[in-house]
């Protein structure tokens, strides 16, 4: 079998292949039925969902597929071996994040206080007055001052992996002997991101960005404690780059929040607070689907570059901006503006191959196309696709004749 279907088997699901129009209709007619009578049975309730990803790195041995449920909302990761052939053994497991020899009582929680602008240990005294304010509506109100925030803190760092959705687990190797040793980073749905050891699917560390917290009663993390509604929290792949000698985690919250977040993940066995860089949130910030990359700017300013999202309502007034900021501090170094409504996520072009950025690409919820010079706040649009929303990042490939083609949808 095929990766794929081992997938599928591995994930509670099937199988099917098409090579023409005809057999793609049956299947989904196959599919479509299927679904309709689990959801009679009642069935569907306790399903495994494949959320669409294994990850299989380069040489590995190994392959780590990642999987959801709805009721309740819980996510995980499994492990398995690869075999000779390249599919995946799934009738053994090494090990899943949800195995209880996993689940640690002094977990390694992170944070980010926006009173002083740093990173710090997820403990009530450590936290600003808008995170205090969110976690302890989780407590019972029966329940003394000191008993409701033990109650609060103890109530998030026993949750377990929530389900991760449009969040695609990353592989990072830290072993050069070992490509099957490193670090799974993921965004799951209950308000972290995630580190595991590939080794055996232990956390190394969790992360829960600022931008999550909110005053309002089940708009936070406080909603946790709503076991009967869903919402999307980290719901963002990660992106790992190395910039000098260090290895830099950025990372949005997707339909979330509105924020961008960066951490040092150099060394994550040895993640302490001080390696949370920093989180930038901005009054023109909408829901962060504008993936943050890094780069260098002309005057060699390391930075990272990104979009300002995608409003709440299609007809809000937000207009689209791209931010670029210090990589390392998060200071705002520009904002550039008029680029329509809900700037996508970026495609960064380096033209003479110097190791320095020298255009952004990026599409908007309006359909323009825009090319951006982050040098110096130069913009144009270069198309319109008739005003249907542009929500990926474009695609940017050499012209055999000279510069540059654009692809998008």
């Amino acid at each position: 079998p095929t990766i794929l279907q081992s997938a599928a088997k591995a994930g509670g699901g099937e199988f099917h292949e098409a090579t023409n129009s005809a057999e793609l209709l049956e299947s989904f007619k196959t599919i479509i039925n299927a679904t309709k009578a689990e959801v009679l049975s009642g069935a569907a309730r306790s399903a495994a969902y494949y959320n669409g990803h294994v990850i299989s790195p380069n040489d590995s041995k190994q392959a780590y597929q990642v999987v959801f449920d709805t009721d309740p909302w819980k996510g995980d990761i499994l492990a398995y071996n690869i075999k000779s052939d390249g599919s995946v053994d799934t009738s053994k497991l090494l090990w899943k994040v949800s195995d209880p020899s996993n689940q640690r009582q002094n977990r390694k929680l992170l944070t980010y206080n926006k009173n002083i602008s740093q990173g710090v240990t997820f403990n009530y005294d450590n936290l600003d007055n808008t995170q205090k304010s969110d976690i302890i509506r989780m407590a019972p109100s029966a329940l003394s001052d000191s008993d409701k925030k033990q109650f609060s803190v103890n109530f998030i760092k026993s949750t377990k992996l929530g389900d991760i959705i449009h969040s695609e687990a990353v592989f990072v190797p830290t072993d050069p002997l070992n490509k099957d040793i490193g670090v799974i980073y993921v965004g799951a749905n209950d308000g972290m991101l995630h580190a595991f050891s590939t080794i055996s699917g232990k956390e190394l560390f969790a992360y829960i960005p600022n931008g999550l917290f909110s005053t309002e009663q089940f708009k936070g993390l406080n909603a946790l404690s709503d076991s009967k509604n869903h919402r999307y929290y980290v719901d963002m792949t990660p992106t790992i780059q190395k910039l000098g000698q260090k290895t830099i985690l950025t990372g949005g919250l997707g339909a979330g929040g509105k924020s961008i977040y960066a951490l040092d993940v150099s060394s994550p066995d040895w993640m302490q607070a001080k390696h949370v860089l920093w989180e930038f949130s901005h009054q023109d910030m909408g829901f962060s689907f504008s993936k943050p990359k890094l780069a260098v700017l002309k005057n060699n300013t390391e930075v990272a570059i990104f979009g300002n999202g995608f409003p709440e309502n299609i007809n809000s007034p937000q207009p689209s901006k791209l931010f670029v900021v210090n990589a390392t501090t998060g200071q705002k170094i520009s904002e550039i503006s008029n680029l329509g409504k809900g700037l996508s996520s970026t495609e960064l072009v380096d033209m003479n191959n110097d190791g320095k950025i020298d255009r952004v690409y990026a599409g908007d919820l309006q359909g323009n196309l825009w090319v951006i010079d982050p040098n110096n706040g130069v913009s144009k649009k270069l198309f319109n696709a008739n005003n249907q929303p542009i929500t990926t990042k474009p695609v940017v490939l050499g012209h055999p004749k000279g510069g540059v083609m654009v692809l998008f949808g």
